[in-house]
């Protein structure tokens, strides 16, 4: 018996595959380049999350201050791609598991919680 998918990825509608494309801090053109491999790839959307560079110790870490300036440059090329190619975007709502942690932010601020 033989199987087949019914659509293809180009077929497929807009929520058919979001992949985490997770940001470590890349160039735009590595951005932008990556995001054109998803599209044309048949991936109309993604879901952009930060991920720390895991080799270097905690306090060197990128991305421990989410959604700060160097964050949104990044996430200004992003969605200007996205725009360009007609991709949906989602935005992961922390900086990395568990979602709720405000990037270190509650820990800072009340360090006896």
């Amino acid at each position: 018996m033989t199987i087949a998918c019914a659509l293809t990825p180009r077929e497929a509608p807009a929520g058919f595959i979001a992949p985490l494309f997770w940001q470590y801090g890349e160039p735009p053109e590595v951005l932008r380049e990556e995001m054109q491999k998803m599209r044309s790839a048949g991936i109309r959307q993604c879901i952009v999350e930060s991920r720390p560079d895991y080799s270097v110790p905690l306090e060197a870490r990128r991305f421990l201050d989410y959604a700060g300036p160097e964050w949104w440059a990044i996430m200004d090329t992003i969605l200007d791609e996205a725009e360009r190619l007609g991709m949906k975007i989602w935005i992961g709502d922390d900086v990395v598991f568990p979602s709720g942690y405000a990037a270190g932010r509650i820990r800072d601020r009340y360090p006896t919680c």
